[in-house]
Parts: C-alpha cells; structure tokens; sequence
C-alpha cells in the first residue's frame, strides 16, 4: 500500500506523526513523506537542513521528497506550489494521504494544508483519489490546543524510533531534546485519553470511498481505537 504523508518544515511529518509513519514502513507499506518547500527562514537553501530532514524520515523507514521552486522566501499556497504537489500525487497515487490540519497558529503550517486539499482535489479530477485522508497535530501551541481527534493509534512500539527521528534535528528552530520533549509530552496525553502508553491523534479529513472501511482500521487493528470519552457513558464495546 502507498502512504504519502505532507508537512512543511523539515520536522512537521516526524514530529505530527512519526509514530504512525514507523509502524506503517514496519508492516512493508511504502511511504512517502512530502515537504513541499526546501527549509529556508530567509536564508535560502540549507543542505544541513535537507540531510537532517532525509535522516529524520530514514529513521522512520521513509522516504522524502523536497520540493524545489520558484516562490516568497515563506511557504504559501500559490498555483505553482499546487501544481508541484499535484505532480507529485498523480505519479505516487496514494491510497492513504494525512496532511497538516487546517487549523493552526503557524501560517505555513495553515498553507500546506490548503496547498495540498487543493492538490488533492485537482488529481482526484482525473481519477487519482486516495481511500481516506486525515490530518495530524503538530504542536501544543500550533494546532494542538485546536485539535480534537477523531482516531487514536497506539505507537508505543515506535517509542524508540520516535525518539531517534527527533535527535536527527539540530538546525535552526529545531532544538532535538525540545522537540522530543513535547513530542513525548503531547504522546502521553493522547495516550491517556485512548489507553495506550504513548499515541497520535489523528482528524479524518475524507471518509473512505464508496463506503468502504477505513485502511487504517484495517492495517492497525487493535492499535486503532476511536476517539471519545466514557465521562458519562459506559464504553459500548465496540471497537
């Protein structure tokens, strides 16, 4: 199975959701990580920042593609970076997407999202449409104090992993022992919430085709668990 997963900065896909990307090289599925614009803060191209950001989806079992173009010196959504990802869609053609969520304090963060909506919806035009898209949270002061999961996946197995992908970070505004501090922080809350050690909260952005299930049910079985509370009510059983 092809999984394409989106983020901006060099570490928005390894922080948002490493786990999730580890467990899924782990079981063989092909994945992709995507950032549309070379890491940059006004300075042009940083080849250190473009090796840290190959090693840190290496350490997840991934593979990254960077982006290069034309464009403001800051990521925005222009026609030009739509047609980049659009590109990119078309020739992967994933069956799972998960995106930056549109929701967030980070400008760019915000930008990719609707970059990538955009792509997606232009492939999907001429029959390049993944199973089910969601987005993921990066960060307790960008998109976390917005974000409300849907889907809980347990990636306590992936601790390690998590942990090695954070370190591979060490350029500007990415300091590794912070980033995997709160990484780990924000791990723990979520998995209070589901039950498990440590997890990822994910948002479902498109429902599964034709009525189908989800794949990420599927692939993680009880790994998977929805989001919810039993404050008031009984947990039903039903998983």
């Amino acid at each position: 199975m092809k999984i394409l997963a989106s983020g901006i900065h060099i570490d928005d896909i390894e922080y948002g959701m490493g786990g999730i990307v580890a467990l899924l090289s782990k079981m063989g599925h092909e994945v992709l990580c995507l950032t549309p614009k070379p890491y940059q803060h006004y300075k042009g191209r940083n080849a250190t920042a473009d090796a840290q950001s190959m090693r840190g989806a290496e350490v997840l079992g991934a593979k990254k593609l960077i982006l290069d173009y034309n464009g403001p010196k800051y990521y925005k959504a222009t026609d030009e970076s739509v047609r980049a990802c659009e590109a990119v869609i078309r020739e992967f053609a994933p069956d799972i997407v998960f995106i930056m969520d549109p929701k967030d304090n980070h400008i760019e963060h915000a930008e990719c999202a609707k970059v990538m909506r955009e792509a997606i919806f232009a492939a999907a035009v001429d029959g390049v449409c993944p199973n089910e898209i969601y987005t993921y949270e990066t960060g307790m002061l960008q998109s976390s104090c917005y974000f409300l999961p849907d889907i809980y996946i347990d990636v306590t197995e992936a601790e390690q992993q998590m942990k090695d992908s954070m370190y591979a970070f060490s350029v500007e505004h990415t300091g590794a022992e912070r980033l995997w501090r709160e990484k780990e922080y924000t791990a723990r809350f979520r998995g209070l919430a589901s039950n498990f050690a440590l997890a990822e909260g994910l948002r479902i952005f498109k429902y599964p085709k034709d009525g189908n299930d989800f794949l990420l049910r599927t692939l993680f079985a009880g790994k998977f668990r929805w989001a919810g509370t039993d404050m008031y009510y009984p947990k039903s059983g039903l998983e």
